[in-house]
């Protein structure tokens, strides 16, 4: 029991009471802040932490998505080079034999027999063979299907895609409603989703074509969910002790999951908060039942998988037990402070309260982020050390402030020296200026090269017309952006299979166009040795002899030579040489082998456009030649109109010359308002027709339908009923359904009254000339379409440099977000310094 008049008796002891009781309340209250801060700051550090590791689950099944995707168009590229190289399309055709074959709807599941001519190379059937498409999926890793059109739609013929039986799909089908059969039969090729027999796959599909008719497709596709690269991500991610990431269908079913894969969870209390957003944060018990522990899960749905991306863990583990350490740490600390302050003020009140007001009040200005204030105490003992610690302390923060202001300005390379090897904050603070040099290194580098993918992108795009100029942009390009001094461009030439030798075709030197020439022997020297490996020359030491750089102040020998051959496909087209008094950085030499590439794909499509162009002149000669032949023919019915004005003349010689026209000629006779009145044997041959079908009908109904031209039809009757002569072409529908064309010219014949009673056509068979200009004139339109796919080219080359772009724009984004973390984790760090002076 306290002695309450021993106690007002001694001043002493009553001060000492008085502040022990108030110390041990203001330190408690203390302790009590702490703990409900860190509380805060635990929740907070562990919503932070899963929603980071989430957005990395999330972005790594995206990166696993588009890389397929990638593959698989890569996989087509493959595909059709393994198809048609390895059998020649000439040899491709339909079997003179039909064979049975079952067909399934892969959808409805709908089943029937019919007989088909299969495809077939040479002699060999495509129907269940396994050659083809296993040897593609040996070389890409992908499945792949040959179909054949049928009239149930596109039928798997040959293919390695395994059904629920296990055994390979032949016979299933896709019919004519599908995406795919549509753009297929529009002879382009198609890129994406597709349900393959029972799954869903990324896929690639092309037209098949025999003689410029779709017969079939040729497909190639991987399965959308790559589960065994997703478990080994997902089984080895933990957090916490017992915390997992898992992956669950949008119907419940766990995907992928520590224990439970496979198993159903849509019957659960839980699931039902999937249902409400695409993402989010929720606790919830599991199990729920009376031994269930409360559980934090942070979820994000994604599309592709059409499933969730969860991370679960225990709040006990996560957030209980920490602050539990914390509230022990704290009550230890708080009963430690009481006890020691109990013994201390018994003996020293006075000596103590003022300096420990002094130290309290500037230990409260830096838990307030004010440190610039020095304690002036000068004292040999414990409070003295104390204060000498603290004064330590504050010029120590001082200049930790200063260094991370001038982080946080980017001054990258302000100078800090930490308090020794246990200064967790001066040594973070120094590895995270060094990590932030080394993202703004690589950023450089990174930024450098793609900006000069999308300058070099540029030129080729814009001037693919002209050569000469085309490869003295390019290579000036690529000396001035390494900083080299003297470059050269050189194409190999395969003009004569006798003669292939290297030609020096741009060069350039400090800033200048040179205008030298010069040859070198396939496989001769670096750069003929360069093309014939295929390979990168990189040389540091370059002998006497090799090449000198020169300039206004003299010459001398570069220090490095590059030599990049100019590749695309394993096709090489030549090579870049590039001299420089600087060493090139092992960046510059990828960003080069890069830029290649480009050159190579681009000088392959320069030599594609002047082989059209040489094609389009010969047609235009065609063209030209055909128009030549109809002015001869037109003259022809000229001289044949003359010839019929001297019959009319001439009555008795008129019958003669009309049975000689018509063993050669054809002669129909019109009243004046079309009707046929009558028509020689040569019309009623060639048109396979009888007298009874011609006499008494129009024009108009010998003329296929689609063919007829009502103004041009009336303009005939009415210029010969005003005694003008009409000349044209057109087309018959003959008996047996062939169409016969003639030139045509109608006279108008005149009785001795002078009045025009009747109309004499007189027809020459110009069919075989006609289908000849038609003929012309589809290749015409076929040049014309080439020209087209080689436009699209160009315009997929530029879509791919944004594509770059866009690339490069998220990861300026993720670097700002590392820097940003690193900021937040520097704030950290001095509150976890200023909680630790507090206690």
């Amino acid at each position: 029991m306290i002695n309450l008049k021993l106690i007002n008796k001694s001043l002493r002891l009553k001060m000492s009471l008085l502040i022990l009781i108030t110390v041990s309340i203001i330190v408690s209250i203390v302790g009590a802040g702490i703990y409900f801060e860190r509380r805060h700051a635990q929740e907070q550090n562990v919503n932070e932490r899963l929603k980071s590791q989430l957005e990395d689950m999330y972005h790594m099944l995206e990166l696993s998505y588009n890389e397929r995707k990638e593959y698989v168009k890569n996989s087509m590229v493959m595909a059709h080079d393994i198809f048609y190289n390895r059998h020649d399309t000439a040899k491709l055709a339909l079997s003179e034999t039909e064979e049975s074959i079952t067909i399934t709807d892969q959808i409805s599941k709908s089943a029937q027999t019919i007989s088909i001519p299969p495809l077939v190379i040479g002699k060999s059937s495509l129907l269940n063979n396994t050659e083809i498409v296993d040897r593609i999926m040996h070389n890409t890793k992908c499945a792949a299907t040959i179909f054949q059109k049928t009239s149930q739609g596109f039928v798997r013929i040959a293919t390695n895609v395994i059904n629920n039986s296990g055994e390979r799909a032949i016979g299933t089908s896709i019919n004519y409603d599908s995406p795919v059969v549509q753009t297929i039969e529009q002879g382009l090729p198609y890129y994406g989703r597709a349900f393959v027999v029972n799954d869903w796959y990324y896929s690639a599909y092309e037209p098949i074509k025999i003689n410029g008719e779709i017969v079939g497709m040729l497909f190639v596709g991987a399965k959308e969910k790559n589960l065994t690269f997703l478990k080994q991500v997902f089984l080895g991610t933990k957090y916490y002790e017992t915390g997992y990431p898992y992956l669950m269908s949008s119907d419940g079913n766990l995907i992928i999951h520590p224990t439970k894969e496979g198993e159903s969870l849509n019957n659960t209390k839980f699931f039902k908060e999937f249902q409400i957003n695409s993402e989010g944060k929720f606790n919830y018990l599991w199990p729920e039942d009376a031994t269930g522990a409360t559980k934090i899960a942070f979820y994000k749905y994604f599309a592709p998988y059409d499933a969730f991306v969860v991370i679960s863990v225990y709040k006990q583990e996560s957030i209980i037990e920490p602050l539990n350490q914390t509230r022990n740490i704290i009550i230890i600390g708080v009963l430690g402070v009481i006890i020691i302050l109990f013994f201390i003020l018994r003996t020293q009140i006075k000596s103590i309260t003022d300096p420990l007001n002094i130290l309290v009040e500037n230990i409260n200005q830096l838990s307030k982020g004010n440190f610039a204030k020095r304690v002036n105490i000068e004292r040999e003992d414990e409070i003295g050390n104390i204060s000498s610690s603290v004064n330590i302390l504050v010029d120590g923060l001082t200049r930790t402030s200063l260094f991370a202001s001038e982080i946080g300005k980017g001054n990258l390379k302000a100078d800090y020296i930490a308090l020794g090897d246990n200064d967790h904050l001066g040594n973070a603070l120094l590895s995270m200026r060094n990590n932030l040099n080394a993202v703004a290194e690589e950023d450089f580098k990174r930024n450098w090269a793609t900006n000069g993918l999308a300058q070099m992108g540029d030129i080729l795009r814009k001037q693919t017309d002209k050569e000469e100029e085309l490869f003295f942009n390019v290579l000036s390009f690529i000396v001035t952006y390494l900083e080299a001094n003297q470059g050269g461009l050189f194409i190999l030439n395969k003009e004569s299979d006798k003669d292939i030798y290297v030609e020096l075709v741009a060069s350039y030197a400090y800033n200048k166009r040179k205008y030298s020439k010069k040859r070198i022997d396939f496989g001769e020297g670096l750069v003929g040795q360069s093309i014939q490996e295929g390979d990168t020359i990189f040389l540091t030491e370059v002998p006497e002899e090799y090449v000198e750089i020169t300039s206004g102040l003299g010459k001398a020998n570069p220090r490095c030579i590059l030599i990049v051959p100019l590749k695309v496909n394993e096709d090489i087209h030549g090579v870049v040489e590039i001299a420089s008094f600087k060493i090139l950085d092992n960046y510059k030499i990828e960003f080069v082998q890069k830029l290649a590439e480009s050159i190579a794909s681009t000088i392959s499509n320069v030599k594609i456009n002047i082989r059209t162009k040489l094609l389009l002149e010969q047609s235009q000669q065609q063209a030209e030649e055909l128009k030549s032949q109809e002015e001869e023919m037109r003259q022809n019915m000229e001289e044949l109109a003359a010839t019929q004005e001297e019959m009319k003349r001439k009555s008795a010689e008129l019958e003669s010359a009309f049975s000689a026209i018509d063993a050669t000629l054809g002669a129909i006779e019109y009243t004046t308002d079309g009707t046929i009145i009558n028509a020689n044997k040569y019309i009623i041959d060639i048109l396979r027709l009888s007298q009874s079908d011609l006499i008494g009908k129009k024009l108009i109904d010998l003329i296929e339908t689609n063919n007829i031209d009502f103004e041009e039809y009336n303009q005939i009757w009415n210029k010969t009923s005003k005694g003008i002569v009409v000349k044209r072409e057109q087309s018959y529908k003959a008996g047996n359904s062939k169409k016969i064309w003639f030139l045509e010219t109608y006279n108008p014949i005149k009785n001795e009254h002078g009045e025009i009673f009747k109309i004499l056509c007189g027809l020459i068979d110009i069919t075989e000339s006609k289908e000849l200009f038609i003929a012309s004139q589809q290749k015409n339109e076929l040049l014309k379409a080439q020209e087209e796919e080689m436009r699209q080219n160009l315009e997929e080359l530029a879509s791919t440099q944004e594509e770059m772009q866009r690339v490069h724009n998220e990861q300026q984004k993720k670097d700002k977000e590392i820097k940003e973390k690193y900021e937040q984790e520097m704030i950290s760090l001095q509150e976890m310094l200023m909680n630790q002076q507090e206690e």
